[in-house]
């Protein structure tokens, strides 16, 4: 099932990985430019060594994603209940 989400992903791309935690549902032997995360939890996210850089942000109050250069190849949201 992981490698069927991770089939669309661009290899080499930049990557947002919205509401990202601890773990990730991107493929290891896949490298991408750059994986950037937005989550709400910073322990975690400084735990996920997938990710090249993170920010701490809650979307529900603050919904703004831009940055300096905002253009990623893939941008991913994996939830779970």
């Amino acid at each position: 099932m992981r490698s069927m989400r991770c089939d669309a992903i661009v290899a080499g791309g930049r990557v947002l990985d919205l509401v990202s935690s601890w773990v990730n549902h991107l493929l290891d032997e896949t490298a991408y430019a750059e994986v950037i995360s937005h989550g709400i939890n910073a322990d975690k996210l400084a735990a996920n060594s997938r990710l090249d850089r993170f920010c701490v942000q809650y979307l529900n109050d603050v919904s703004d994603l831009s940055e300096e250069d905002a253009r990623y190849d893939n941008t991913p949201m994996y939830v779970g209940a």
